[in-house]
């Protein structure tokens, strides 16, 4: 599954947490208001997070939280495998709440139908930087050089845009795809899976998270002695959470969802579930966050269609 979203399932942890709570006194169930929110998921969210886990976590929130909103809350959550169907989903009024990778939002024409309403932070960034690494010692200089080369490439939840990237930055030296330009691709989970290869020579380069290769420095000063960025990205968005532009009974409900989304990272158990996804808190979405990613997925199609008149 890939992410954004990861980035992401935050929202969808916050629907669910306004789930009723059937320990409820008979009293007080009277006094909820009934509601639905439909929610939608692109599986991409659940890369390298165990789902199982993830909704073990949200019971815990959905106990704590139910009450204090003051909704007894049908959910119908949906899981969509590819982009087609969820934007059909969505332009179709049948989703109140989404997540989605921004890589895929900006290719998106929902602004009729859906607002972009948060990002994931993420060490209190709302943006990933990604970094072409290779060894000091590799006398490796340019891109050039890592033709028929082995490469390791992370893909996590957070951390979803390497291979978009280092696909954009080939198609740009006019290198063609990846698979045919590096001799072997591993895609990985981890950034010590990605940098550890190539830090002992048996990969001649990786792309990882900016974040990640800090964390490896911290913890081997070694690593960062002796790999260095040959290429480094802009600051990517990768995560947006989407709400319903209009469709919410009672109207009331879109603002107490918008506010537990804000006051999920001050919830014990809203802190574990972002924890589970490497996210500090969710932020109100501003339109420039997604600059730097509409002009690589411009890049991208534009190369796209010079290599493919």
């Amino acid at each position: 599954m890939t992410s954004h979203w990861l980035a992401v399932l935050g929202c969808w942890v916050v629907l669910l947490a306004l789930e009723p709570v059937t320990l409820l006194a008979a009293g007080d169930a009277l006094k909820l208001t009934s509601a639905k929110v439909r929610v939608g998921i692109r599986s991409s969210t659940f890369v390298n997070v165990n789902r199982n886990d993830a909704e073990a976590s949200l019971k815990t929130f959905v106990s704590t939280l139910a009450k204090r909103r003051g909704y007894r809350v049908e959910i119908e959550i949906e899981y969509f495998e590819d982009s087609v169907a969820f934007v059909a989903a969505m332009t179709n009024r049948m989703i109140h709440l989404a997540t989605v990778d921004s890589w895929e939002y900006v290719d998106m024409n929902l602004a009729r139908f859906m607002e972009p309403s948060f990002v994931l932070t993420q060490s209190g960034k709302t943006w990933q930087r990604y970094l072409l690494l290779t060894r000091t010692d590799s006398g490796l200089k340019s891109l050039a050089d890592l033709r028929g080369k082995s490469v390791g490439i992370i893909r996590a939840s957070n951390a979803k845009m390497a291979m978009p990237w280092i696909e954009s930055k080939l198609m740009e030296c006019q290198f063609g795809k990846p698979d045919r330009f590096f001799g072997n691709i591993e895609m990985v989970d981890k950034p010590t899976l990605t940098v550890l290869p190539v830090f002992f020579g048996k990969k001649q380069a990786c792309v990882v998270n900016q974040d990640g290769f800090e964390v490896m420095k911290e913890l081997n000063p070694n690593v960062g002695r002796q790999l260095v960025p040959m290429l480094a990205s802009d600051e990517l968005t990768e995560n947006i959470v989407l709400l319903n532009a209009h469709d919410w009974t009672p109207p009331q409900l879109k603002n107490d969802v918008m506010e537990a989304i804000e006051e999920l990272h001050q919830d014990p158990a809203g802190q574990q579930l972002l924890h589970m996804f490497k996210c500090d808190k969710a932020i109100p979405f501003q339109a420039q966050q997604l600059d730097t990613m509409r002009k690589l997925r411009a890049a991208t199609a534009r190369w796209h269609t010079q290599s493919n008149p």
